[in-house]
């Protein structure tokens, strides 16, 4: 009888090794798999998304703030205003320009008058604002949307 139950506790052991083990092969594979990486980036750009507070409650104050940063040489501030995929991107040349000492120029063509349409008919989630220099041709484009928590932010110049 000792012999049996000496037996099955080995059994039960090796039955419980073997299934842990095969859990951490599917485990290990799952988190190696390139469809996994791809699902993990997306949530934790999109929890970046969510958690993001700079921006206005309407694309004229976004477009405001980031004038204002501009104003102040606030290169870093003025970048939060873009949505995140572009704020490196746009950090870098707006180090450029600044180092060029053209940011007086750029904050001048935007806060030129410009003219404000939605980029599909009948929405209210994208706008383009349009930027005419003193000769009427289109100098900027600006592309700002509603992010997921609400907030304007810039998706391109």
């Amino acid at each position: 009888m000792k012999g049996l139950i000496k037996f099955l506790i080995a059994a039960g052991v090796i039955v419980l090794l073997g299934t842990a083990a095969l859990y951490a092969i599917r485990e290990w594979r799952y988190r190696n798999d390139p469809e996994y990486q791809v699902v993990k980036n997306f949530q934790e750009l999109e929890r970046r998304y969510a958690e993001d507070q700079y921006g206005g409650e309407t694309p004229e104050e976004t477009l405001r703030l980031f004038i204002d940063a501009l104003k102040k040489e606030d290169v870093d501030l003025a970048t939060k205003y873009f949505v995140i995929d572009e704020q490196k991107k746009w950090r870098n040349e707006l180090l450029i320009i600044k180092e060029k000492g053209l940011l007086d120029e750029m904050v001048k063509d935007l806060e030129r008058p410009r003219e404000k349409k939605p980029l599909i008919e009948n929405t209210d989630n994208r706008f383009n604002y349009f930027i005419y220099n003193d000769d009427n041709i289109l100098a900027v484009v600006i592309d700002i949307a509603r992010g997921p928590n609400g907030k304007w932010k810039i998706l391109d110049l």
